[in-house]
């Protein structure tokens, strides 16, 4: 997958990207000519924004924007792209040795590219949740304020990435501390993974195998802190956490989240992430979240805070969604 953009994210985002790009401008009298910065300002989303802007936005990462903006104007306007220009951007030649391919920091082993295969949002949820502000840019990054607590985290996160871990890739954390639990998810999301906090009685070695785990961490591991974790910077609609579902199944159902997805569920309140990793809940992470709706008596929900999808588990995502996306709770 090209920057780690699968087609359903591509039809999800698209329409989103393409309107707030500057394919679409309506701009009321003139105020860029007029120089009426007030106005202008004003109207800055509606005149159309700049890549950059949009990332800012939707909490994709620039590149992917970029990526899903040349694809749908090519799928409506039948547009040529070649990738190098559009990254050398325009009145540069382009020269082998300052050249630096971006898809490079979004290349994906096998088995991260399953996992994002299995991330489902419509059109309509994208749309919705990003106007209403639901979904941002933030990432589980922007709450780490507390220093020496972002200091083990950022210990723990270069030891993941000397240890081989892959942007994408799932790190089992069975740890019975709070402390353990949440270092190994801030760590895991710094060095662009996904955690997956083991419950207690749970079959790590079952979980390890249908997640093809990178590792099970009992102990948190440790290296001096390394620039390449600015390059495994994630993106706010990335998946970050795995959280187990009860299930009587053969197969585990593995809830999938986003940063979006626990942010929504957050409101900003760090010392309730603790209980999101202990949740049974797994699916949705608070029905109380902003932009949350029920029906059939509260036996369905869907909103900002549900899960993406579960991971090779299509029989229950069949099972426990609706055709028009409700999320059917047991």
């Amino acid at each position: 997958m090209p920057y780690a953009v699968s087609e359903q994210m591509i039809e999800a985002w698209g329409d989103v990207i393409f309107d707030l790009s500057l394919n679409k401008q309506i701009r009321r009298g003139d105020p860029i000519r007029l120089l009426d910065h007030a106005a202008w300002d004003q109207q800055r989303e509606q005149t159309g924004l700049s890549d950059p802007e949009i990332a800012g936005k939707t909490g994709l990462a620039c590149e992917q924007v970029t990526f899903i903006r040349n694809i749908v104007e090519r799928r409506r306007f039948r547009l040529d792209q070649y990738r190098k220009l559009f990254r050398l951007g325009g009145g540069l030649r382009h020269r082998e040795d300052r050249y630096q391919d971006p898809e490079e920091k979004f290349e994906l082993s096998e088995a991260a590219n399953e996992l994002r295969l299995c991330m489902q949002f419509s059109q309509t949820e994208v749309a919705r949740f990003v106007a209403a502000g639901h979904w941002t840019s933030q990432t589980l990054l922007d709450l780490l304020i507390d220093d020496d607590f972002q200091a083990g985290v950022v210990q723990a996160a270069s030891g993941l990435l000397a240890g081989g871990l892959g942007r994408g890739e799932v790190i089992v954390g069975d740890y019975s501390d709070e402390t353990g639990n949440l270092t190994g998810l801030f760590a895991t999301v710094m060095a662009g993974g996904v955690y997956l906090p083991l419950p207690a009685g749970t079959s790590a070695g079952a979980i390890a195998e249908h997640t093809r785990a990178h590792a099970i961490l009992t102990t948190l591991p440790s290296a001096d802190a390394t620039s390449d974790l600015q390059s495994r910077s994630p993106a706010a609609a990335d998946p970050a956490l795995l959280l187990v579902s009860p299930s009587s199944d053969a197969t585990p159902r593995l809830a999938i989240h986003t940063h979006q997805t626990v942010l929504s569920a957050l409101s900003g309140d760090f010392d309730a992430i603790a209980g999101l990793l202990t949740s049974d809940a797994a699916e949705i992470l608070s029905t109380t979240a902003p932009g949350t709706e029920t029906r059939e008596d509260g036996r369905q929900v869907r909103g900002p805070a549900v899960f993406a999808g579960y991971l090779n588990n299509p029989k229950a995502d069949a099972a426990r969604r609706t055709a028009d996306g409700w999320f059917i709770l047991d």
